[in-house]
This record gives structure tokens, sequence and C-alpha cells, in this order.
């Protein structure tokens, strides 16, 4: 499992389906991000199916870095905001 704080928002990864800022879940698979104003689950959604537990977290000039147990590679690098794979990272074994 893993914290980590970025820019008003914290992220979480671990083994989870869900999670919830309220009484309400929000399906959020391995990795899910908090707004700290507001104290919200936000829009951040990296799409993690099975087999992706997230071990750990790290801040990065072009998005958020997650690694763990993933199916085809080690390393997601995830753009803030949203969670799709990051712009201008470049693939490569091991990477996605």
């Amino acid at each position: 499992n893993s914290l980590m704080v970025d820019l008003g928002h914290l992220y979480v990864g671990g083994l989870f389906t869900q999670v919830n800022a309220t009484t309400t879940p929000v399906t959020r698979q391995f990795i899910a991000s908090f707004d700290l104003s507001n104290d919200s689950v936000d829009a951040f959604d990296a799409g993690f199916s099975s087999g992706n537990a997230v071990q750990s977290l790290a801040a990065m000039g072009i998005g958020i870095a997650a690694s763990g147990d993933f199916n085809s590679a080690h390393v997601a690098v995830l753009a803030r905001g949203t969670g799709a794979p990051a712009l201008g990272f470049a693939a490569g074994a091991g990477f996605v």
C-alpha cells in the first residue's frame, strides 16, 4: 500500500476496488486520488483491472508513477487529473 501527496491531491495505491470520501462508494481499482481542498474522490481513474495492485507511488514532472503487480509491466506513468497514460513517457521493457 502507498500514500502520496502531490499538488493538493492525496494519491492512494493498494489492493482495493472501491473508495469513498462520503457514504457513497466510488469504483477505483488499485489507485485513487482525493482532492484535498474539498475531501472528495476526484476524476483520476487509471482503469486498472485485476492483477494490478499498486505498491508504490512517486510524483514525476510528467505525471504520477505507480509500480506494483501489473499484468504487462512493473511501472505505469499516469497523467495528473485523469489517470490516463502520461504523454511523453517513453515506454520500454517493463514500462507502460
